[in-house]
C-alpha cells in the first residue's frame, strides 16, 4: 500500500478548508509543528479512513467542534492499481459513520464505485485490498505516540497473532479450520452410521419369528378356500329354487296388474256412461232456448248495418284531425328553426367579439415584442464581445499544461540523480578500502572529503534545480486556475448568448404572427356588424308572428271542415256497445243446431257403454281366480330366500377371513422382502462406515499440516530469525552493540510440556538477560523502534502488498544526543526500504536534520492546517 493523496476537512483539530497532502514528491518527510498543533492527527486521519479507528478509540468523536460533519479521503496504490477510502463522521444525537471504497479506471478516466450495501460489507472489501487489520498497522509501521511499545509489550499470544497475520497465515488457518468442520461432519455421520447399523441389526432378529408366522397363515389360508368352495355349490342350489319363485312372483304380478287394470276399465266406462247422461240432459235443456236466440241474431243483423254506414263518417273525421295536428306541428317547428337561428347568431357575433379583443391584444403586444427584440439584441452583441478571446483562453491552457508536463518529467530526472547521488555518497562513506576502486589514487581524507564536497554540490545544484521547477510548476497551475476561471466565465457567456439567440429567433416569430392583426381586426368588426343587424331582424320576425303564413291558412280551413261535419263519437261509441252485447247470438244459433244432431249419438253411446260394462265383468272373475292359485305357488317356494340369506352370510364371513388372511399372508411376506433389502442395507453401511472412516483419518491429517502445529509453526519460525537479525542490526546500531533481543518460539512448561510462544529476551552489554522494565527509556524506545522497523520491513515484503511506509510518531524525547543521533543514522539505514518516511517530532535539533519538512500550524478560529517545505 503506497499512499498518493490525503485531504480531510474538521477532522479533530482540522478546520472547514479543506486540507489537501500529496505524497508523490515525498520520501522522508519530519512533521514538525508544536504541541497540540495538529501533527499527530495528520497521520491518525489515514488509519480512520481506512480501518474507522483511531488511537482515541473506534467510536470516539473525531468531528472539530462546532462542526456537523468530519470528511476524510485518501487515496493509495496498490497492486499498481489506485484505489479511494472515503469516511466521513456525522453528528445526530450519536456519531454515526459512512464509508465509500472506488478504484481508478483508466478507459474512463474516473473513479468507479466498489462499495457494498452496507458499511460492514464496503469495510470488508477495503480489508481484502489492504490486506492488514488495524491492530497489525499500529502494531507495525505505524509507531504512535506514547504507544511505541505497542508490540513489546503485547502477551506472546497476541504478538503471534500479529505475526500471523502479517504472514498471511489465517489462509492456512481456514484450511485447518475447514479440514476440522468437515472432520466433525463425517464424525457425526459415523455416529448415525453406528446407530444405524445397530438399528437395523435388531430389526434382522426378528426374521425367523417372521417366517414361522408366515407358513402358518399360508396354511390356514388353504383351508378356508376349500370352506368357500362347498359353501358356493349350496348357494348355488338355493339360488336355483329362488329362480323358479321369482318367474312365479312375476306371474303372480303380471295377473295381478291385468286384474288392476280390468278394474280401472270398469270404473273408467261406468264413468263415461254417468257423463253421457249428464250431456244428454244438457242438450235437452239448450234445445228449448232455440226461439229467443233467433230473434236476438235478427236484431244484431239491423245494429252492425247502422254502424258500418256511421265507420265512413267517423274515418273521414280522424283524417282531418290528423291534417289539422301536422299543420300545427310544422308551425311550431318553423318558430323552433327561426328561434334557433337566432341563438346561432348569436354564438357566432360573441365568437367574433372575443376575436376583436384578441387582435387587438396582439396589436398591444406587438409593441411590447418590438422593445424586448431590440433589448436582446444588444444583450446578445455583449457577450459577443466577451468571448471573443475563448479561444486564445483555451490555446493559453493547452501550453501551460505541456508545460507543466515538461517540469514534471525534470523534477523526476533531478529526483533520480539526486537519489543515485545518495547511494554513491552513502557507498563511499562505507568504503573501507584506502584506494580509489576507480582511478586507484590513494584515498587520503583530505580527498574523501573533497569527493564528498564534489557530491554535496552536485546535490545541492540538482536541489536547486528541483526546487526552481517545483516553484515554475506552482506559478503554472495558478495561471491555469486563473484561465480556467476565465475559460468558466466565458463558457458561461457562451451558453448565455446561445440562449439569447434563441429568443431572438421565438420573438421574430412572434412578431411576423403579429404582422396581419391590424387588419384582421378590421374584418372581424365589419362581420360583426352584419351578425348583430341579421339578429335583429329574426327577432322582428318571430314577434310579428310574420312566418309560416300558408301553414296558418290551412290550419283555418281544416278546423271549419271539422266544425261542418258534425260527427258525434259518443253516439258512435254506444252503437258498438250494443252491437258487442249482441255478438254471441250467431254462435249460440249455431250450438243450438248442433245440439239437435249430438243428443242423438249420446243416447247411442250410452247403450254400447252399457254392453262394455258386462264383457269387463266376466274377464275380471276368470283373472281373480288365476290370482289366487300364483299366490299358493309362491307360498310354497319362499323359504328358500330364508335358506339364502344364511348361507350368503356364512359365505360372507369365509371370503373376509380368506381376505384378512389373504392381507396377513401379503403384509408377512413384505415384512420378509423389507428384511432381505435391511440385510442388503446392512452391508451397504458396513461399506459406506469403512469409507467414512478413511474420511475422517484423511482431515485428521489435513488439520493437523495445515494447523497452529503444522505449516502455521513452519512459517513463522522460518520469519522469526528475519525479524530477529534485522532488529539487531538496527538495535547494534542504535546501541553501539550494548544491547540485543533473541525471539523464542516455543517455552518449556513446569510440566515440561512444550508450548507455542513468542517471547522476547533482551540482554545488555554483559550478556545478561533482563526484564524489559529494568531498562531505561532511552533504551526500551530503542528496543521497541528496533522490533517495530524490522517488522515493517517484513509486513512490506509479504507478497509486495504489505504497507511501503513508516510513520514514527515522537519518542525521542527519551534520547541523548548520542541517541539522537543513532536514531537519525538507523533511519538513514532503513528509509530505502520504504517509500514513504514519516517522523512526527517537535525538537529543534532532530527537525533540523531533514531536507522535506512538513510544518503544522493551529489557528484558534480556522484550526490546523499544514505547508510542505522541500530545502
Amino acid at each position: 500500500m503506497t499512499p498518493k493523496r490525503l485531504r480531510l476537512r474538521n477532522f479533530l483539530s482540522y478546520g472547514e478548508e479543506h486540507c489537501e497532502l500529496r505524497f508523490d514528491q515525498l520520501h522522508v518527510a519530519c512533521i514538525v509543528g508544536k504541541n497540540g498543533a495538529g501533527k499527530s492527527s495528520l497521520l491518525e486521519s489515514i488509519a480512520w479512513c481506512i480501518w474507522g479507528e483511531s488511537p482515541r478509540g473506534r467510536n470516539r468523536d473525531v468531528i472539530r467542534q462546532g462542526a456537523e460533519q468530519a470528511r476524510v479521503e485518501f487515496e493509495f496504490e496498490q497492486d499498481e492499481k489506485l484505489y479511494r477510502i472515503v469516511r466521513t463522521a456525522r453528528r445526530s444525537g450519536n456519531i454515526t459513520q459512512s464509508v465509500e471504497f472506488f478504484y481508478w479506471n483508466a478507459e474512463r478516466e474516473q473513479f468507479m464505485p466498489l462499495s457494498g450495501n452496507s458499511i460492514r460489507e464496503t469495510s470488508e472489501k477495503i480489508l481484502r485490498v489492504v490486506g492488514m487489520s488495524y491492530d497489525t498497522f499500529i502494531n507495525s509501521v505505524f509507531l504512535m505516540q506514547g504507544r511505541s511499545n505497542e508490540f513489546t509489550v503485547q502477551s506472546p499470544t497476541k504478538r503471534k497473532e500479529i505475526l500471523a497475520e502479517i504472514l498471511q497465515i489465517e489462509r492456512y488457518a481456514k484450511i485447518a479450520e475447514d479440514a476440522k468442520e468437515r472432520r466433525k461432519k463425517f464424525e457425526e455421520k459415523d455416529v448415525q452410521l453406528t446407530s444405524h447399523l445397530e438399528l437395523l441389526g435388531r430389526e434382522l432378529e426378528k426374521e425367523p419369528k417372521v417366517r414361522q408366522d408366515f407358513d402358518a397363515a399360508q396354511a390356514r389360508l388353504s383351508e378356508l378356500i376349500q370352506q368357500k368352495a362347498k359353501l358356493d355349490d349350496e348357494l348355488a342350489q338355493c339360488e336355483k329354487e329362488i329362480e323358479e319363485l321369482k318367474q312365479k312372483e312375476i306371474d303372480l304380478a303380471t295377473e295381478n296388474s291385468r286384474l288392476s287394470n280390468i278394474e280401472t276399465r270398469e270404473k273408467e266406462c261406468q264413468k263415461q256412461i254417468e257423463e253421457q247422461e249428464q250431456e244428454k240432459s244438457i242438450l235437452t235443456e239448450k234445445l228449448s232456448k232455440r226461439e229467443q236466440v233467433e230473434q236476438d241474431v235478427k236484431e244484431y243483423e239491423r245494429l252492425k248495418a247502422e254502424l258500418n254506414a256511421l265507420e265512413g263518417v267517423a274515418e273521414h273525421y280522424h283524417r282531418l284531425r290528423e291534417r289539422l295536428q301536422n299543420t300545427q306541428n310544422q308551425i311550431q317547428l318553423a318558430r323552433q328553426k327561426l328561434e334557433q337561428e337566432i341563438e346561432r347568431e348569436r354564438q357566432s357575433l360573441e365568437m367574433l367579439r372575443k376575436e376583436e379583443a384578441r387582435y387587438q391584444n396582439e396589436i398591444n403586444r406587438k409593441q411590447e415584442a418590438q422593445t424586448e427584440l431590440a433589448q436582446l439584441r444588444e444583450k446578445l452583441n455583449t457577450l459577443q464581445d466577451k468571448i471573443a478571446d475563448l479561444p486564445k483562453l483555451r490555446s493559453n491552457a493547452e501550453n501551460l499544461a505541456k508545460e507543466s508536463g515538461t517540469i514534471a518529467a525534470k523534477v523526476q530526472s533531478c529526483k533520480q540523480q539526486m537519489s543515485e547521488i545518495e547511494k554513491k555518497g552513502k557507498a563511499f562513506k562505507e568504503l573501507k578500502e584506502t584506494n580509489c576502486p576507480v582511478c586507484h589514487s590513494e584515498l587520503t581524507p583530505e580527498r574523501r572529503e573533497k569527493v564528498l564536497t564534489d557530491y554535496r554540490e552536485q546535490y545541492r545544484t540538482l536541489k536547486t534545480e528541483s526546487d526552481m521547477l517545483n516553484q515554475r510548476a506552482h506559478e503554472i497551475e495558478l495561471e491555469i486556475k486563473d484561465i480556467k476561471k476565465a475559460i468558466a466565465e466565458r463558457e458561461k457567456n457562451e451558453k448565455d448568448a446561445k440562449e439569447i439567440g434563441n429568443k431572438i429567433a421565438r420573438m421574430t416569430s412572434v412578431l411576423e404572427n403579429f404582422e396581419h392583426s391590424e387588419e384582421n381586426l378590421r374584418e372581424t368588426r365589419q362581420t360583426l356588424a352584419e351578425s348583430e343587424q341579421k339578429i335583429k331582424v329574426l327577432c322582428e320576425q318571430l314577434q310579428s308572428e310574420s312566418f309560416a303564413t300558408e301553414l296558418k291558412q290551412q290550419e283555418t280551413m281544416l278546423q271549419n271542415e271539422l266544425s261542418a261535419l258534425g260527427y258525434n263519437a259518443e253516439q258512435h261509441a254506444a252503437l258498438r256497445k250494443q252491437l258487442n252485447e249482441l255478438a254471441t247470438a250467431p254462435v249460440e244459433l249455431e250450438k243450438i243446431k248442433t245440439a239437435a244432431q249430438n243428443l242423438e249419438k249420446c243416447t247411442k253411446k250410452i247403450a254400447e257403454l252399457q254392453d262394455a260394462l258386462e264383457q269387463l265383468r266376466s274377464e275380471k272373475d276368470k283373472v281373480q281366480k288365476k290370482v289366487e292359485d300364483l299366490k299358493n305357488e309362491v307360498a310354497a317356494l319362499e323359504p328358500s330366500k330364508n335358506k339364502k340369506v344364511a348361507l350368503q352370510e356364512s359365505l360372507n364371513d369365509c371370503n373376509k377371513k380368506i381376505t384378512d388372511k389373504t392381507v396377513e399372508v401379503n403384509s408377512l411376506q413384505k415384512d420378509l422382502n423389507e428384511l432381505e433389502k435391511r440385510r442388503e442395507e446392512l452391508e451397504q453401511i458396513k461399506r459406506e462406515k469403512s469409507a467414512n472412516a478413511e474420511e475422517i483419518e484423511l482431515y485428521k491429517h489435513i488439520e493437523e499440516a495445515f494447523g497452529v502445529r503444522g505449516i502455521q509453526s513452519i512459517l513463522i519460525e522460518d520469519a522469526v530469525p528475519t525479524i530477529e537479525q534485522e532488529a539487531n542490526r538496527i538495535l547494534q546500531n542504535l546501541t553501539n552493540n550494548h544491547l540485543a533481543l533473541n525471539i523464542e518460539t516455543k517455552r518449556q512448561q513446569q510440566n515440561e510440556k512444550v508450548v507455542e510462544s513468542l517471547d522476547i529476551y533482551i540482554s545488555d552489554e554483559s550478556g545478561t538477560v533482563r526484564d524489559y522494565n529494568t531498562f531505561s527509556g532511552g533504551e526500551k524506545f530503542r528496543v521497541d523502534f528496533a522490533l517495530r522497523v524490522a517488522i515493517s520491513k517484513l509486513l512490506a515484503s509479504q507478497h509486495n502488498s504489505g504497507p511501503k511506509m513508516l510513520v514514527i510518531d515522537e519518542g525521542f524525547g527519551s534520547q541523548d544526543k548520542d541517541g539522537l543521533d543513532a536514531m537519525l543514522e538507523a533511519i538513514n539505514v532503513v528509509k530505502d526500504d520504504f517509500e514513504k518516511v514519516f517522523i512526527v517530532t517537535h525538537l529543534d535539533e532532530l527537525k533540523e536534520q531533514f531536507e522535506t519538512k512538513i510544518f503544522v500550524s493551529k489557528d484558534a478560529a480556522s484550526g490546523s492546517r499544514f505547508e510542505v517545505e522541500f530545502n
